[in-house]
């Protein structure tokens, strides 16, 4: 993982995603505009967070602005929105967790050998 914590890459789980209700309440579109926000996410400070911003979500989403006002609810509930303003996504902000302390653990260990 670089320095600055951010991976390339972050866990997914499909058997967890498509039976999670919140994902399954979705319509196909608004499914493909949490996955994108969920990729966003990742590259945020902090990870696993966006801004509350409608504009910004809206072309995150790739979405008119129409649109996304139609499907926010829906998307947004999948966040959780926090006193810094931001909407966060807890399973990301645990999985990125993991991989920080597995990362730590990998690094003790080889500093130890």
């Amino acid at each position: 993982m670089p320095k600055d914590d951010k991976c390339p890459y972050f866990p997914f789980y499909p058997d967890d995603f498509s039976s999670d209700g919140i994902v399954e309440a979705m319509t196909p579109a608004e499914v493909g505009a949490y996955v994108l926000l969920l990729c966003k996410a990742w590259r945020e400070d902090p990870v696993g967070s966006v801004p509350n911003d409608d504009r910004i979500l809206a072309r995150w989403a790739r979405m008119t602005p129409e649109q996304w006002q139609c499907s926010r609810i829906a998307i947004a509930s999948a966040f959780e929105l926090r006193d810094d303003g931001r909407l966060h996504q807890r399973r990301m902000e645990r999985e990125h967790n993991k991989m920080l302390e597995a990362r730590e653990k990998r690094s003790h260990a080889g500093k130890v050998a």
